[in-house]
């Protein structure tokens, strides 16, 4: 008969991180956590203490936090003095086990990150202009058979214009950029125009401010607070959904206006018009086909990652660089 094997107890603490990351940089200085795991071939072994300890760059103590006693091993707060940015600090733990031993783990550290108010930034912007001169605007004349409709107008691309919507007799006017669309103005028409009467809409803004008419007199001005980047529009009428009833709408004299000179818009994408001339819409939306004679270039916007370079001038001789970035995105980065 033989003796089982005596197996070696062993305990460790591994897996140490700082607010849930191995030795990560460009931490805030604020919200600082520390987390680790216990592992051992003890059965029943846990932790029943700790007490951690905070070193700078120098080795010089920072915070130690006293023996603690508790088994929480996750989200720890550091509540040591105020640390510095950009700066390297390095941590360990010592663990009080059920069994009355105690057990050191190895260091890890972490850095702190900058401070992004006086950075200097590197950043792509799209510049928005003005495409007029003197005023871009659009005319046409509507009858609402139900519901409402939509004239989107100084449109650069799908993403980028004006938005008066009608909604019986109320207008709702809005500025739409990237796919974000603002509310800059409302009118109450109660009075002005009716179902299944013809009204005539003209809209134009100058660089100071934006201007609609209902049969040719003046419903309201808004001042012009954003870039009109295009000339062209679109019309729709909504199909219905669970918390809009259906529009319909008609629509003749459809045309556009660019620095005082009128062009005619006869043929759209989206929708045709009938023997009378007339754009009839239900549950669709019909964008402007042509301008000047020729098809309609939306310009798109930019979708790719852009390039960003910039070049710095120093003077003495560079040990070491470092880069803090902020914000979601992919970084392939050369220094």
């Amino acid at each position: 008969m033989t003796s089982a094997k005596k197996i070696k107890e062993e305990t460790t603490i591994n897996n140490l991180k700082t607010n849930y990351q191995d030795n990560p940089i460009g931490v805030e200085s604020e919200g600082i956590r520390f987390s680790w795991l216990l592992s051992s071939n003890v059965v029943g072994l846990e932790q029943k203490a700790y007490q951690i300890n905070v070193t700078d760059a120098k080795g010089k103590k920072v915070w130690d936090s006293g023996v603690v006693k508790d088994t929480k091993s996750v989200g720890i707060s550091y509540s040591g003095p105020e640390v510095d940015l950009e700066s390297r600090y390095t941590w360990s733990v010592k663990v009080t086990l059920s069994n009355g031993k105690k057990i050191q783990s190895e260091s890890a550290y972490f850095e702190t990150g900058t401070d992004f108010g006086s950075a200097d930034w590197i950043y792509h912007k799209q510049e928005a202009k003005d495409y007029f001169k003197e005023n871009v605007g659009a005319s046409l004349n509507a009858t609402i058979e139900e519901g409402g409709f939509t004239l989107n107008w100084g449109l650069k691309n799908k993403t980028n214009g004006l938005v008066w919507s009608f909604n019986g007799t109320n207008l709702t006017q809005s500025v739409t950029k990237d796919g974000v669309t603002k509310q800059i103005g409302t009118v109450d028409l109660k009075g002005k125009i009716s179902l299944k009467e013809a009204f005539d809409l003209e809209v134009t803004t100058n660089s100071k401010s934006i201007k609609t008419y209902i049969n040719g007199a003046l419903v309201n001005t808004i001042p012009k607070t954003y870039a009109v980047e295009g000339p062209y529009i679109a019309l729709t009428a909504n199909a219905a959904s669970r918390n809009t009833t259906a529009q319909k709408a008609i629509f003749k004299d459809v045309a556009v206006t660019l620095d005082k000179k009128e062009e005619p818009i006869t043929e759209f994408n989206g929708g045709a018009p009938d023997d009378k001339d007339a754009l009839v819409l239900s549950g669709a939306t019909a964008y402007q086909r042509n301008y000047l004679g020729k098809p309609v270039q939306y310009e798109d916007e930019l979708t790719s990652i852009p390039m960003f370079r910039t070049e710095k001038n120093l003077k003495g001789k560079i040990d070491s660089a470092r880069l803090y970035i902020t914000s979601l995105g992919a970084y392939p980065l050369h220094l």
